[in-house]
């Protein structure tokens, strides 16, 4: 009977194995189609900013070669109402799948469009190399558009749970031993340019928990270079606190001149001053102590007693991960 029971036992786990296998098999069948779209969409993208002065200008006054605007994919697309969505059409993509993915809306009247228009597109990949959305940036000066425009989430992809610039399975960090964790896509990509290749940036939110977990299978360690103002400090307090959570060792970048962000930073000063940067980059303890004093007597019980405060929610990270 054991010796029945024992086979029963092991024929159900292969039929559950089989199960699963199936069951992902059929997932990737599904998702086969989405990525031929991204990838035709990303085709489309690159070989038209090619055509368009403005968006070479664009990219040019930026520091970007035409080589270096081709070794990491960037596109335009142009104001036209739905070009993308005919080309797309024209290879027999499905229409519905092409609205799933974020590409093109459909308006009240039933129409549809392109989401992205006159914008220098950057492509996301995830960790398998697959295009999983596209971030815009808007060319045009004084307008009240979005500078910024990232695909919506869809069935390929979790904003919240992708990084900007993170290479094949994350061998870009492996291979430095830290992220350098960042916030625009310039950021990123003028990082890389330059040899930081661990450059890794949130899209277009707030660093999350699941990007924590992302970035913790291929480091334990992380450098925040966020923009060089009010609300950039305050998005490292943020990503700090979370990074503590996982037990990472976090440090910051601290830029005392007038540059904005590392993007601004590397076009104006170079690598080697960058290199300096990095050296001098601060424990985050040190960051957040600085930051919580200095609008404080610290000499006065008010003051000590508002600091501790302060501090809270760090030491709480911290705690949680000593138990």
């Amino acid at each position: 009977d054991l010796v029945r029971s024992r086979g029963l036992g092991d024929v159900y786990k292969r039929q559950e194995y089989r199960t699963i296998n199936q069951e992902i098999e059929r997932k990737k069948a599904i998702n086969k189609e989405y990525y031929e779209i991204m990838n035709e969409a990303q085709i489309f993208f690159r070989e038209n900013i090619e055509k368009y002065p403005e968006a070479l200008e664009y990219m040019k006054e930026r520091d970007f070669s035409i080589e270096e605007i081709r070794k990491f994919g960037i596109g335009f697309v142009n104001s036209s109402r739905d070009e993308l969505f005919q080309h797309l059409l024209k290879k027999e993509f499905p229409e519905e799948k092409i609205i799933e993915l974020g590409l093109v809306k459909r308006n009240e009247n039933g129409e549809i469009y392109d989401s992205f228009r006159n914008r220098v597109i950057f492509p996301i990949y995830n960790i398998n190399s697959q295009i999983v959305g596209f971030g815009g940036r808007i060319i045009e000066k004084n307008t009240n558009l979005p500078k910024y425009l990232n695909s919506p989430d869809s069935p390929i992809f979790k904003k919240g749970n992708e990084l900007f610039g993170i290479k094949y399975r994350g061998e870009n960090i492996r291979k430095k031993g830290f992220a350098m964790l960042m916030e625009g896509y310039l950021d990123v990509l003028t990082a890389q340019k330059n040899g930081f290749e661990n450059a890794v940036a949130s899209l277009g939110t707030a660093f999350t928990e699941e990007q924590a977990e992302l970035l913790r299978r291929y480091t334990d360690k992380v450098l925040i270079s966020y923009d060089n103002d009010e609300a950039g400090k305050s998005a490292v307090i943020k990503a700090g606190y979370i990074l503590k959570r996982y037990d990472f060792d976090v440090k910051c970048l601290v830029m005392d001149g007038s540059e904005k962000d590392p993007d601004e930073f590397l076009r104006k000063n170079g690598k080697k001053a960058f290199i300096e940067v990095v050296k001098k980059s601060e424990e985050i303890f040190d960051f957040l102590a600085k930051e919580a004093s200095k609008d404080l007597d610290l000499n006065d019980i008010s003051g000590e007693r508002k600091f501790i405060e302060r501090l809270k929610p760090f030491f709480s990270n911290v705690t949680n991960n000593l138990n």
